[in-house]
């Protein structure tokens, strides 16, 4: 997968229609997502995007969905009523006439 390649480098992630975070995506490092004191996910930010690394759900599905690497890509994950979005414009490498 590609590496994440958006203006803002950002990422928002939401439970139900609140927001619990705001994550920057221009660096390597951790996040957790913490809601009600309570861990509900662990993520890994690098080159190749984020993707969920720890989750408190029983079905782990939102681990196996992989890195979010554009900014089409959501990672859900419905028993903790998480989801998470890039956000930002698309740099364009080259333009085809």
């Amino acid at each position: 997968m590609s590496s994440l390649t958006f203006s803002s480098n950002k990422a928002i992630v939401y439970r139900g229609n609140q927001v619990l975070k705001v994550i920057d995506l221009s660096y390597s490092h951790q996040e957790k997502i913490v809601y009600q004191d309570k861990t509900l996910m662990v993520l890994e930010i690098n080159s190749k995007g984020l993707r969920v690394t720890s989750s408190s759900c029983p079905d782990k599905l939102c681990e196996k969905q992989g890195y979010l690497s554009n900014r089409s890509d959501s990672i859900i994950c419905l028993p903790n009523q998480i989801v998470i979005k890039a956000v930002g414009e698309e740099k364009v490498d080259a333009v085809i006439r």
